[in-house]
């Protein structure tokens, strides 16, 4: 059986990791794109969406609701407007995550959405250069 001590050390522990989560989420800046609320905190909404292959019908609803750029995970930016799109792929050097890599249907060609080389990302924004 736990003593006092130690169930109070814990409970403390997880107090203060929570505070601090919540000092890091609303000192991000990304805090101040908009989005649901607990978008700061967590992306278990997004992951049980993509598993359940309804993450578009979430993403349309919060474009529709917070406008072209939303945030929807604690890392995660949304763009629908072609513009912001290409400026983030000219302009600022941000990393896809995982996740685009795990959605493609072939390993050896991933497509637009897919890809994760740097090389390719940059072939793609010349691409969208040009249109």
């Amino acid at each position: 059986m736990l003593s006092y001590g130690v169930f109070s050390l814990a409970c403390v522990t997880l107090l203060f990791s929570y505070i601090y989560k919540v000092f890091k989420a609303l000192r991000s800046p990304l805090s101040t794109i908009p989005g649901p609320w607990y978008a700061l905190f967590t992306d278990v909404h997004l992951v049980s969406g993509f598993a359940r292959g309804t993450i578009w019908k979430q993403v349309e609803k919060a474009h529709t609701k917070y406008g072209r750029v939303i945030r929807l995970g604690p890392r995660q930016i949304w763009v629908s407007d072609k513009a912001a799109v290409k400026d983030a792929l000219l302009a600022i050097d941000l990393p896809k995550i995982s996740m685009y890599a795990e959605i493609s249907r072939d390993r050896y060609s991933p497509g637009l959405f897919g890809e994760m080389s740097v090389l390719s990302i940059c072939t793609i924004a010349a691409l969208l250069t040009n249109t």
